[in-house]
C-alpha cells in the first residue's frame, strides 16, 4: 500500500506545482502587458518616441532590418537602437560564443551599434538598459546568453518577428525554422505574403497563443532594396563593372543531412564550366555556416578548403563571396543556381532565371507553386544544357515567372518597411487606449 500511496501523493504534488507554475506564468504575462500599456500611455502624454531594439548577430542578415531601421531614423515617432550579440551554434566545432562581425560590418556603413557583450570585462549588458518597447530578433533560435533570451525579453517588451528566410520545405523543417517556444512569445508577426501567412496559421492551428489579428502581411523588407535601383555593375564579381559579361551566382545549402545540398556534387563542374566559358563571371556564395559545418562533419578537410579558396582567388572569372551583403550581387546577377533555399525566393523577386538543382521532392505548397518558375535539373548534363540555352538568350519561363511573381509575392510600392512601421505605430496606439 505504501508504494501506490507515494505515487498518488507525488502525482498530486506535481499537479499542484504545475498549477502554481502556470498561474505564475499567467501573472507574469499579465504584468508585462500592463506595464507595456502604462508605458505607452506615459510616452504618448510626454511625447517620447517608440524605442525599437534590433538584436543582431549575423551581418548577412542585416538586410532584413536595414530599410526598417533607416525609415525609423527619419521618423520622429521611433527611436531605433542596434545591439550586437555573440552567439553559439551547433554547427561550430566548439561550444563557445562567436562574434559574427556585426559591429565591424555596420560601422563600415556608418551605422552605430551597441555591444551586448564586453570582451574586456567578459560581462553581458542587460536588454533592460536599452528600455525597449519593441524588439526584433534576426532568427528564432536559442543562440544567446540567458539574459538575452526570448523568455526574458518578452517580459520587458513586445517581440516582433520577420522570417529570416522563407521556408520552401515541407515536413519537419517548417517546425525547425518556426520553433514553437519562440513563436509563442512573439507579439507581432510580419509575413512576406498571404500564402506564407496561410501556411504558418495551418502549421500552428489550434494553438492558444496564435492570433491572426497580430499577423500582418507586409512583404519582405529584404526586398526593399529593389525599389532603390541598385546598379547591376556592382557586387561581388571578378570583373564587376565590366560590360558584356553574363554573371552567374551559386548558393548551395550548408548541410547535407537533408539530402538536398548539392555542394559536393557540382563544385568541380563549375570550375570546368567557368574555364570553358571565359565570357561569364561565376560567383560562389557559401552559406555562412557551410564551411564550419563541413569541417565539423569531416566532409571537408582544412587542406581541401584551402585549395578551394586558393583556386577562386587565382581564377580570372570565379570569385568566392563571403561578404556580409549579397543584395548588390543579386542586382548584378543574371542567373541564380541553387538547391532548396530561401535565396531562390529572394532572387525570384528580381524576375531573372533560377536554376534549381533537384535531388528529392521537399517543397511545401508555397515552394511547389514558386518552383513552377524554376528550371529544374537533376544532374550535370541537364544543368549544362540549361545553362547553354540561357546563355544563348533562350528563357521560355520568363512570362511564367512574371505571373507567379504577381500571384505569390506581396511587394508594396513603397516597400515593406513602411507597412511595418505603420503596424507598429498602430499597435502602440491601441495599447494606449487599453489603459483604464
Amino acid at each position: 500500500m505504501k508504494k501506490p500511496l507515494k505515487r498518488i501523493l507525488a502525482k498530486t504534488l506535481f499537479k499542484k506545482e504545475f498549477r502554481a507554475f502556470k498561474h505564475s506564468k499567467e501573472n507574469s504575462k499579465l504584468a508585462a502587458e500592463t506595464n507595456f500599456r502604462i508605458r505607452s500611455r506615459l510616452k504618448e502624454t510626454s511625447g517620447q518616441p517608440i524605442k525599437v531594439l534590433f538584436i543582431c548577430h549575423e551581418p548577412t542578415l542585416w538586410g532584413m532590418f536595414e530599410s526598417i531601421y533607416s525609415a525609423m531614423q527619419e521618423s520622429a515617432v521611433f527611436d531605433p537602437i542596434i545591439v550586437s550579440l555573440p552567439y553559439k551554434h551547433s554547427s561550430k566545432r566548439n561550444n563557445l560564443y562567436k562574434d559574427g562581425g556585426v559591429v565591424d560590418a555596420l560601422e563600415e556603413r556608418g551605422i552605430e551599434v551597441s555591444k551586448g557583450f564586453d570582451e574586456k570585462t567578459q560581462s553581458w549588458s542587460s536588454p533592460e538598459e536599452f528600455a525597449p518597447d519593441y524588439v526584433f530578433f534576426q532568427t528564432p533560435y536559442e543562440l544567446f546568453h540567458k539574459s538575452w533570451s526570448i523568455d526574458f525579453i518578452s517580459q520587458i517588451a513586445r517581440v516582433c518577428y520577420i522570417p529570416y528566410g522563407t521556408t520552401l520545405f515541407s515536413g519537419s523543417v517548417e517546425y525547425i525554422v518556426n520553433p514553437e517556444h519562440f513563436m509563442s512569445k512573439v507579439h507581432l508577426f510580419f509575413k512576406e505574403s498571404a500564402h506564407t501567412k496561410k501556411l504558418f496559421v495551418e502549421l500552428f492551428s489550434g494553438k492558444s497563443w496564435l492570433s491572426k489579428a497580430r499577423m500582418a502581411v507586409t512583404g519582405n523588407p529584404k526586398l526593399d532594396y529593389l525599389n532603390i535601383g541598385t546598379s547591376k555593375h556592382t557586387g561581388s564579381w571578378k570583373r564587376a563593372g565590366k560590360e558584356n559579361i553574363v554573371r552567374i551566382l551559386w548558393t548551395p545549402r550548408w548541410n547535407t543531412q537533408d539530402e538536398c545540398c548539392h555542394f559536393f556534387e557540382y563544385i568541380a563542374y563549375f570550375d570546368e564550366f567557368s574555364e570553358k566559358n571565359p565570357a561569364i563571371d561565376f560567383t560562389f556564395r557559401p552559406h555562412p555556416l557551410a564551411f564550419g559545418n563541413f569541417l565539423k562533419t569531416g566532409e571537408l578537410s582544412e587542406d581541401r578548403l584551402a585549395e578551394i579558396k586558393q583556386h577562386y582567388s587565382e581564377s580570372p572569372n570565379q570569385l568566392l563571396d563571403e561578404s556580409p551583403d549579397y543584395r548588390s550581387t543579386f542586382a548584378g546577377c543574371d542567373i541564380l543556381i541553387s538547391d532548396v533555399s530561401s535565396m531562390m525566393l529572394e532572387f525570384f523577386a528580381t524576375g531573372k532565371p533560377v536554376i534549381y538543382t533537384h535531388r528529392k521532392n521537399v517543397f511545401n505548397d508555397f515552394g511547389q507553386k514558386l518552383s513552377e518558375g524554376f528550371y529544374w535539373v537533376k544532374d550535370q548534363q541537364e544543368l549544362d544544357q540549361t545553362l547553354k540555352r540561357l546563355l544563348a538568350g533562350e528563357d521560355p519561363l520568363k512570362d511564367k515567372r512574371s505571373r507567379l511573381l504577381k500571384d505569390l509575392l506581396h511587394l508594396p510600392e513603397k516597400g515593406a518597411a513602411g507597412e511595418i512601421l505603420g503596424a507598429l505605430k498602430n499597435d502602440f496606439e491601441q495599447a494606449q487606449k487599453k489603459v483604464s
